[in-house]
């Protein structure tokens, strides 16, 4: 990889980025199902949300939680408050959010 001018670090955590992205995503799309069928479960829908993808995915809520919220951190700091995961948006209008912050 650094005869290529890669760092291998750099590699797996752009790939673990774009994971937590994706599982975040998920995250969305089961709380709009959930409140689509008018689920109301104990404990609040993005928390529910979170445990039924975390276990679909072998992981631990807590774990895909802390995920979400490190990354949420890193790309405050990288790109300012205006960039964080929103778990209210549509999945669509996270996708597009995050394409135009990439080409500014």
């Amino acid at each position: 990889m650094s005869e290529l001018g890669l760092s291998l670090q750099k590699r797996k955590s752009d790939i673990e980025e774009a994971r937590t992205l994706t599982l975040n995503v998920l995250v969305d799309e089961c709380k709009a199902r959930m409140r689509e069928n008018g689920e109301q479960p104990r404990g609040g829908i993005h928390d529910s949300a979170v445990a039924e993808i975390a276990a679909r995915h072998g992981m631990r809520a807590e774990a895909l939680k802390q995920r979400i919220t490190r990354l949420n951190k890193k790309r405050s700091r990288k790109y300012g408050n205006g960039f964080l995961l929103s778990t209210r948006a549509t999945p669509l209008f996270s996708c597009r959010l995050q394409a135009r912050r990439h080409r500014s």
